[in-house]
């Protein structure tokens, strides 16, 4: 999903999202699409930000459910030549990434199969669509200000353990390794 302001949220947009490309971060979120709760990624990609869904750990199966081959190169077999091989096979193969070389080729062939049907007099009336509301406007937020009290916690939570409190970062914008 592309991210897109909400009114008057250019500047926490932009600061964000140069923030995510700087630091090579991402951020990781709980969204709430139609009526299903999903884990989410945030990250910049060019001029936007991007939220990629994700999947809760109940979702995923474990690896170790299924019987796969061992590590074991030799127990197959596998030589060095033949890794070689394939490697430059793998090589040979690859392309710069382009999605509109893909197309939805299930669709399409649905597409056609209905209109097919319609022309024939097959398909049954449907009835119009309901019309579409405008969507609620989002919660804005203000970016600087959640930072600021994200550190005033991260502070106050370090005082109370007995340990000082992170040090301020330096006029500057200098960045640590």
């Amino acid at each position: 999903y592309y991210v897109i302001p909400g009114a008057k949220g250019d500047k926490g947009y932009v600061l964000l999202r140069e923030t995510l490309k700087r630091t090579g971060q991402a951020g990781i979120a709980k969204v709430v699409i139609h009526t299903r709760e999903y884990l989410s990624a945030l990250f910049a990609q060019g001029r936007g930000l991007v939220l990629g869904l994700l999947r809760f750990d109940n979702e995923l199966r474990k690896l170790d459910e299924f019987d796969l081959p061992s590590d074991d190169l030799e127990g197959y077999k596998v030589n060095d030549r033949e890794l070689k091989m394939a490697e430059q096979l793998v090589e040979a193969m690859h392309t710069d990434w382009a999605p509109e070389k893909y197309k939805d080729d299930y669709r399409d062939a649905l597409l056609e199969w209905i209109e097919k049907k319609a022309k024939e007099g097959e398909a049954a009336a449907i009835a119009e669509a309901p019309e579409e509301k405008a969507p609620k406007p989002t919660e804005i937020i203000d970016f600087m200000e959640q930072m600021k009290k994200s550190l005033e916690r991260k502070k106050k939570a370090a005082e109370e353990a007995g340990k000082p409190a992170p040090p301020k970062k330096r006029a500057g914008g200098g960045r640590r390794k």
